[in-house]
């Protein structure tokens, strides 16, 4: 089962720059690499080069990037970088360096380069525990820190973008003319992603600077470097770098006079918020987010609607994504209410031409908040709202220009349509939620965009694991697997734990429908999936995924159980789902209190079958299934209504051989009745001839014991139903087994 999307853990914060990246020359000899951090492009003031085929990296910018603190010794001709209790030493000219009490071979010595030490990368590898890519045709070199990454699975479908919102103006005045220029410069390095060049310029600038003689250079100062920190988080060391923009934020809130430089201090409260933001997406959520939300408040009392359009309605945007974030952990309605009421307002501002990059980010907002209010409502009309929001938002970007932002949008239409799946599958359906994946696709790769290639394959497998359990199991099966493996190859226990846990159970799923299709050696495989997946998903920690993954282990363990070891697997089957059901009960989770339920009685169902106390297990398996149903109705889940039905006309079926033949024959008959009402000739025409074929069945049962000859005509006309479909060319076997039936019927 798909879960709803929850988006009660998202943290979208939009990137609002989109800028060339710069580079210095360093000889002609020597090329020059840019550089991406988890999948953000950034700035060093010292650019990776390539020399005599080796990869060589300027040590101080890229420690000091991540935190430490680095000296250096010329007497000794080294470089000691520190954090806590962690210390590098790289000396020049020397191919051995030092990590804590480990040696390091280099694959060059270090060396000098424009008075700066640069190393080969393995001193990077090690010391800092990167994993460092190099994309040669792109001259990009990536670095990736385990567990940062700009897309997010955490078992719910959701889809998590990184980054900052933040503007640096280049255009302030400044009365100074000698500090005007200091920060125009630090500005120029922030606003070209230098983050670490642009805070080591506004320290210096600080240095002559203060609350008291230049307020509005301090104020600008703190408020620019705060944001350096927050887009430093949005990349590594999340925790510190945004506790630290934080303290920057409100140390200029508290020296500064909020009367007389309101206008200024409208940017620092509207930053602030956004740090708070983020900073709730690490801990302390419901807290954090209602601090953002009193920051931008007070954002929106300072700012001019008239003549700040552009902030006022970014900071309404921000405000709307804050509630809506909240809106997961209490008041989910009023909370929803607001959100779009913010997100409208900003809709409508930014619907200037000049604004269309921030329309487009305005109407994704949009889009996310009624698909939040779909997973509430149940109301397709507000799914439909959703997909009308992000076309808008496609419609004002173009790929080119924007990728991520057209990858981001190409993923949530996808995923509204994995919604639209549960409700209403299709073929159309299916195909507009894989091209929409597929789009996407073109767009990220496994090597530039790691993290991207791996999600998109990722909800591009469950549209597929979908569209199995209806039609061709086999082929989107298989896409499915093919998929979860691209997805795992980013996505290692070590690097990504809670997605690869996510990533296995879904390919524990894939598995066990191969293995529903008689290949068998998928059942072991499928066993071992989830068993991987809990290796993360533990009860105490993550109690709703282990709960989950638990049910879909019974039902792997339900697959492979026969009358010899059903001894070992039912006991295995029977304890996966009552500890799914210590977390989900009909009070707190109705939905997933009835999905454990329904697969509960498989396992009654299948040691009846197996005729091991047939009668008792089979009316364990009706009362089971009949409380389950009382949640999956026909007009809000009727996928799961027409499986239930299936299940209990099977149970009925059973039933009747032991007692109240006829009565049990007729409720098995009218069960699958009611799952026609989902299994259409017109939208799933194999189910639906497949149906046809077990009530003709019934039918004929049921002639040997009530109105013989009106039962036996009812089977034939059920029979001739399943043969439109089963075809003596596509399903010879099925075909002559229904044909011999109707023959019998017809004496």
């Amino acid at each position: 089962m798909m879960k709803k999307i929850n988006f009660s853990t998202f943290m979208l914060v939009i990137y609002l720059l989109s800028l060339l990246f710069g580079s210095i020359k360093i000889s002609a000899a020597e090329e020059e690499y840019k550089v991406r951090i988890n999948e953000q492009q950034v700035q060093f003031t010292m650019s990776p080069v390539m020399e005599n085929g080796n990869l060589l990296l300027p040590i101080r910018e890229i420690f000091e990037i991540f935190g430490y603190q680095v000296t250096w010794d010329e007497t000794n001709k080294t470089a000691s970088c520190i954090k806590a209790d962690n210390k590098v030493i790289v000396k020049l000219n020397s191919s051995l360096t030092r990590v804590n009490d480990n040696e390091v071979i280099l694959k060059a010595p270090a060396s000098i380069k424009e008075g700066r030490l640069y190393a080969s990368s393995e001193v990077i590898e090690q010391g800092l525990g990167l994993t460092v890519n190099l994309a040669a045709n792109e001259k990009t070199v990536s670095f990736s820190t385990k567990n940062n990454t700009s897309v997010s699975l955490s078992g719910n479908s959701n889809f998590l973008v990184v980054g900052s919102n933040n503007i640096i103006s280049l255009s302030k005045k400044f009365s100074n003319e000698k500090l005007a220029k200091e920060i125009e410069e630090a500005d120029t390095l922030l606003h070209n992603k230098n983050y670490l060049g642009a805070i080591r310029t506004y320290e210096k600038i600080l240095k002559n600077v203060s609350s008291e003689i230049n307020p509005v250079e301090y104020i600008h100062t703190m408020d620019s470097m705060g944001i350096a920190y927050v887009n430093l988080a949005c990349l590594i060391n999340k925790e510190e770098n945004i506790v630290f923009a934080i303290s920057l934020f409100e140390e200029v809130l508290n020296r500064t006079d909020k009367n007389k430089y309101s206008s200024y201090l409208a940017d620092v409260y509207k930053d602030l918020g956004n740090a708070y933001t983020i900073y709730s997406s690490i801990r302390d959520m419901e807290k954090n987010i209602t601090l953002a939300l009193s920051a931008f408040d007070n954002a929106l009392t300072f700012y001019d609607k008239d003549t700040d359009k552009y902030n006022y309605a970014y900071t309404k945007l921000l405000k709307a994504f804050s509630h809506y974030t909240l809106s997961g952990l209490k008041d989910t309605s009023k909370n929803l209410e607001q959100s779009l009421l913010n997100c409208n307002e900003a809709v409508n501002i930014f619907l200037d031409a000049k604004y269309s990059k921030q329309y487009a980010e305005a109407k994704e907002v949009q889009g996310i908040i009624y698909m939040r209010i779909y997973s509430s409502s149940n109301n397709t009309s507000d799914l439909e709202m959703s997909f009308a929001a992000f076309k808008d938002a496609l419609n004002s970007i173009t790929p080119e220009k924007y990728p991520s932002n057209y990858l981001r949008l190409q993923c949530y239409i996808g995923i509204g349509y994995l919604q639209y799946m549960t409700k209403k599958p299709s073929q159309e359906v299916f195909k507009m939620g894989v091209d929409s994946f597929e789009e996407a696709l073109k767009y990220c790769s496994l090597d530039s965009t790691p993290s991207y290639y791996a999600y998109v394959h990722n909800q591009l497998s469950i549209i597929y694991i979908q569209m199995a359990s209806i039609s061709s199991t086999v082929e989107n099966t298989e896409k499915a697997i093919y998929s979860l493996n691209e997805a795992l190859k980013v996505y290692t226990i070590e690097q990504y734990p809670l997605y690869y846990a996510s990533t296995q159970a879904y390919l524990a799923s894939a598995y066990i429908q191969m293995a529903a299709t008689g290949k068998d050696e998928y059942t072991s495989k499928s066993i071992e999936a989830f068993e991987n997946a809990l290796k993360i998903y533990t009860s105490d920690k993550y109690p709703d995924d282990y709960s989950m993954t638990n049910i879909e282990l019974g039902k792997t363990y339900n697959v492979i159980i026969t009358k010899d070891n059903a001894h070992e697997y039912a006991p295995k089957a029977f304890k996966c789902f009552n500890e799914a059901l210590k977390f989900y009960t009909m009070e707190t989770d109705p939905v997933y209190y009835a999905y454990a339920k329904l697969h509960l009685s498989s396992t009654y169902s299948l040691l009846s079958e197996l005729e091991i106390e047939a009668r008792e297990n089979t009316k364990k398996a009706i009362e089971v299934i009949n409380e389950a149903i009382t949640v999956f109705t026909l007009k809000d889940y009727p996928m799961y209504y027409s499986i239930g039905h299936t299940h209990l006309a099977k149970a009925y079926f059973i039933l009747s051989d032991y007692e109240d033949t006829q009565e049990n024959l007729i409720k098995s008959i009218s069960s699958y009745n009611e799952a026609l009402n989902f299994y259409t000739k017109s939208s799933m025409p194999d189910s639906y001839a497949h149906i046809r074929k077990l009530i003709g069945d019934r039918y004929m049962k049921l002639s040997k014991v009530y109105n013989t000859e009106e039962s036996k005509k009812l089977a034939l006309t059920n029979y001739r139903e399943a043969l439109e479909f089963f075809t003596q060319k596509d399903y010879p076997n099925l075909y002559n087994e229904i044909t011999a039936k109707i023959k019998e019927a017809e004496q």
